[in-house]
């Protein structure tokens, strides 16, 4: 039998010893750095959206449109046969609170994407506390959380008066 580490007992699950600086710490650094900018970016872009008075995109016009109809009291899902032509075609939760954001405060899309940029956020709330249930390390939680705020369909689709971010919230 020949001679090596196994046949003599010797534990071959141990990492080798290392020497020298680790690039961890330089690495989270640049990590953490680049996803705390895309957070900033995304809190950015959320302010100007909410607060453009115009339409972003052409689906925030008739969700818009169905919360004034809801608003006033009139049905969620009118007959197509007669006039308004309306087509709701997402679930009411929604089409309620934006209906609501209506009554109080008037005709604006600041409130639906308001609902958006919040479902976002707990959204980016619930990926980094699903990391925390599974790991219990702070950073990976945060940076988690972070990375759904900086990636590009969170930054565009989550600022609009979509029904998409609240969707993915539940």
């Amino acid at each position: 039998m020949r001679d090596t580490p196994a046949s003599r007992g010797d534990s071959l699950s141990r990492p080798p010893a290392t020497t020298g600086l680790s690039l961890m710490p330089v690495v989270s650094a640049i990590l953490g750095t680049a996803v705390a900018v895309q957070v900033i970016l995304f809190v950015l872009h959320a302010y100007q959206a909410i607060a453009f008075p115009y339409q972003l995109d052409y689906g925030e016009g008739p969700i818009l449109q169905i919360a004034i109809e809801v608003a006033r009291g009139r049905p969620m899902y009118p007959p197509v046969a007669q006039p308004p032509y309306l087509i709701a075609s997402y679930e009411p939760a929604y089409y309620l609170l934006s209906a609501l954001g209506v009554k109080l405060f008037g005709v604006a899309f600041w409130w639906g994407r308001l609902i958006s940029c919040l479902s976002v956020l707990a959204t980016a709330l619930f990926a980094g506390l699903i990391v925390w249930d599974r790991t219990r390390h702070r950073f990976a939680s945060l940076i988690t959380g972070g990375t759904i705020l900086a990636m590009p369909h969170f930054m565009v689709w989550g600022t609009l008066m979509r029904v998409d971010a609240m969707a993915l919230a539940f």
